[in-house]
């Protein structure tokens, strides 16, 4: 592993630097049950190794994994890192990112010992369908440049030392030694999804920004983004629960959004201590999430409706009627049916 100075160990690693935003190149769905985070340098003869390790897990597991990429540049190592990354971030501007990047881990050992590498990008970029003349003048942008800085200044803030470092499911995992050990740890992930309990619970949510206001997320981008826990049918007030020990911290992380680190939260009234990521949901709580100390009116501001999905207040009236959640391999069922 280039510039890896001792193994990676597993932990929890931070959740808002592993949260997959639209910043991010993402190959999968997003309800899989398993992502799969790589922090990586094209040049890096380790990662264009496990190149094929992991497009063969893609292809095992269609519907079960996401793969992001990240950039990693080892600049002091690899003379041509930094154009290589800026020149697949470039792709990705015009939606071709992952021709691009099988383009460079393919012909790794050609342009990585190219003095000037505009000759042989240029080549990739017209077999990956590319506009070169577009890629030469966005690959100095400031857009391109910080959007690298960013995703490497992240790894760092993670620990990431060195190339390939994996990130399955939040956890830092030790380089798999080929794809049956990978495969392996894929499978681990998958089974623990397979045995946890599935339940249809509802929770009443209300979350706060800085400046005291209520947070929207009524949005269809904030819609269905994880198969355990989320919003749908355009309500951002109901949190749905199919798995019995989901997390806030797996909601807020599949929106792309972040708990503030001064808050207070409150759960059925109870003012609560220590970070909310890790508390798993339970049927029909209310919880009010914000920055300093929550306001008599802001703990009024949480509705109290979840008992009326769950149908367990028949005294307030019928059920919304809800759409099936299709695609989420959740047991919801519309109320007409």
């Amino acid at each position: 592993m280039a510039g890896r100075n001792k193994p990676a160990t597993p932990g929890v690693a931070n959740l808002e630097l592993l949260a997959v935003t639209g910043k991010d190149v993402v190959k999968g769905p997003a309800n899989a049950s398993v992502t799969l985070i790589e922090y990586a340098d094209f040049q890096c003869p380790s990662c264009a190794s496990y190149y094929p390790i992991v497009k063969q897990l893609l292809d095992d597991y269609p519907t079960q994994l996401r793969f992001v990429y990240r950039h990693f540049p080892l600049t002091s190592i690899h003379a041509n890192a930094w154009s290589a990354a800026t020149f697949s971030q470039t792709a990705s501007l015009q939606n071709k990112f992952w021709e691009v990047y099988a383009q460079l881990y393919e012909n790794q050992s050609v342009w990585s010992k190219a003095k000037n590498t505009d000759e042989e990008f240029a080549k990739y970029a017209k077999i990956a369908g590319v506009d070169w003349e577009k890629t030469k003048s966005d690959i100095y942008s400031a857009d391109v440049i910080d959007a690298v800085r960013a995703q490497q200044k992240s790894g760092e803030d993670l620990g990431v030392s060195g190339t390939p470092t994996f990130f399955v499911n939040g956890e830092k995992i030790v380089i798999p030694g080929g794809l049956e050990q990978f495969k392996k740890i894929i499978e681990g992930e998958l089974a623990k999804t397979q045995t946890s309990e599935k339940v249809h619970w509802h929770v009443d949510l209300a979350v706060f920004s800085d400046d005291g206001k209520l947070l929207d997320y009524s949005d269809n981008k904030f819609m269905e983004k994880h198969v355990d826990i989320h919003f749908h049918d355009g309500n951002g007030k109901i949190v749905h629960v199919h798995k019995k020990g989901a997390t806030l911290g797996q909601l807020f992380t599949s929106l792309g959004e972040s708990i503030p680190t001064q808050l207070e939260w409150v759960v059925n009234g109870k003012r609560m201590t220590g970070r909310p990521e890790e508390y798993a949901i339970s049927d029909l709580d209310r919880v009010v999430i914000g920055t300093n100390k929550l306001s008599d009116a802001q703990m009024k501001q949480v509705e109290d409706k979840a008992c009326i999905y769950s149908e367990a207040c028949p005294e307030r009236g019928k059920p919304p009627i809800e759409k099936c959640v299709g695609g989420l391999g959740t047991d919801c069922v519309t109320k007409d049916e």
